[in-house]
């Protein structure tokens, strides 16, 4: 099972495999009933030529004027401006060998909100749909697909951009008249996470990506570490003052030692006018914020469980109640009809809510450098060396790989590290004895 990525972003897959797509109605470029068109006075392609298809749109294979095999997406979407910046990103990366090559990108027809994307046609299938069928590979077949993947990042980060979902499912294996299966020429796709630091240092802060391929550092750039009673901290403040419960704030989340509140989750629309569920959303308080005081009283190192019961903000009694760590107690039968004695009194309407928007945590081009030795792991061991948990990638301990060799178990040990200070960039992993 593939594992979901956190991403703002449209992957823009032009290739034969594009199994992760399911099915997308059809779209107003021309009647259903019409299977061949054009566009772009340049490209001819015949629906029957379906590639895949997703949720936001449909790859088609197509040729130009020459006769010369392309694909083509076909996007949808409702947010043009996060399309737009992929498909800046893709541009500005131009060419390299083994990055899927962007040719061109037209609007589409007919009033639908969305781009007709051509790009070259690379015929082959994903890396991880490979590993899947056959196991792990041998080191000389991982090392000439690794150099490969490496040069793309080498690339991307020459011209400032981090990819940031580099993981098995983005890389393709493809084979043409002069490279077999045993030597695929390789091709990186997907940035819809890709980050373009046009002017400054190459650092982002968005946690972004999938978990199973995320450097800890990115995790960490989500605010899980944060502590609202250090002012060096704290962005900015707002305070809002509720006069009716709930606020509409779905989920919370506890910092460190399980002190402060920090949100996750707020509901983003009303039921009707003055709908308490909607309160929070239209006085501005944003999903990330932390609780920093309540009617004056600040709670920042308040134990989380008693931030929540000072509030009363539950969506729930005695079963949302159960979610938490037990620092309450409920009487009844657990079905609504029971009561909560909280340990804390919980405050009278209106009660003012502080919230503070916590600094952002940066982190550099060597996230890309984990997710790469992470792909690299994959290949030689036939599995990831993290399963899916935050805790299991925070702490970085992986199993080592039986019968691998001395090098590639040390370049491993400098890729995988969770300090970023003292893990490899991309081209110290070029410098490595195993690549030689």
């Amino acid at each position: 099972m593939k594992q979901q990525s956190r991403r703002g972003g449209l992957p823009l897959l032009c290739v034969a495999a594009v199994a992760s797509l399911h099915i997308w109605q059809h779209g107003g470029l021309v009647p259903c009933n019409v299977m061949t068109m054009t566009f772009g006075n340049k490209y001819r392609l015949d629906k029957n030529d379906l590639l895949g298809s997703g949720g936001y749109g449909k790859v088609y294979k197509c040729v130009d004027m020459q006769g010369t095999e392309r694909a083509v997406k076909q996007v949808f979407t409702a947010n043009p401006e996060i399309l737009d910046t992929e498909i800046e990103i893709h541009r500005h990366l131009g060419q390299h060998p083994n990055i899927v090559q962007l040719i061109d990108v037209y609007d589409n027809e007919g009033g639908d909100s969305g781009k007709m994307i051509v790009m070259e046609l690379a015929k082959g299938g994903e890396l991880g749909e490979y590993l899947e069928k056959t196991g792990k590979m041998t080191e000389e077949k991982a090392k000439g697909i690794f150099k490969q993947v490496l040069s793309a990042i080498q690339h991307m980060h020459s011209k400032n951009v981090l990819h940031r979902d580099l993981k098995s499912d983005n890389i393709l294996l493809c084979t043409d008249s002069t490279h077999d299966i045993n030597h695929p020429v390789v091709k990186l796709i997907d940035f819809g996470a890709g980050h373009w630091s046009k002017t400054g240092p190459l650092q982002a802060s968005k946690f972004i990506g999938t978990l199973q391929y995320m450097a800890p550092e990115v995790v960490i750039a989500r605010g899980d570490d944060f502590d609202a009673s250090d002012a060096a901290q704290i962005e900015s403040t707002l305070e809002i003052e509720f006069k009716k419960r709930p606020f509409g704030i779905r989920k919370y989340k506890p910092g460190p030692n399980n002190k402060g509140a920090r949100i996750l989750e707020v509901i983003q629309q009303s039921r009707y006018p003055g709908d308490p569920l909607g309160q929070a959303f239209v006085s501005g308080v944003q999903n990330e914020w932390v609780v920093k005081s309540v009617n004056g009283r600040d709670v920042s190192q308040m134990d989380f469980e008693d931030i929540l019961d000072l509030m009363g903000d539950r969506l729930l009694d005695n079963s949302s109640r159960g979610a938490f760590d037990g620092s309450f107690k409920v009487t009844g039968d657990n079905k609504g009809q029971g009561k909560v004695l909280p340990k804390v009194e919980m405050v009278d309407l209106p009660v003012k809510v502080q919230y503070a928007l916590m600094k952002p945590k940066p982190y550099d081009s060597k996230v890309d450098v984990w997710s790469l030795g992470c792909v690299l792991y994959h290949m030689v061991a036939g599995t990831p060396p993290f399963p899916p948990e935050e805790e299991d990638v925070m702490a970085g301990r992986y199993p080592p790989i039986p019968g691998a060799s001395p090098q590639l178990t040390d370049l491993l040990s400098k890729m995988l590290v969770v300090n970023p200070a003292a893990r490899l960039d991309a081209n110290a992993v070029a410098a490595h004895p195993w690549l030689r």
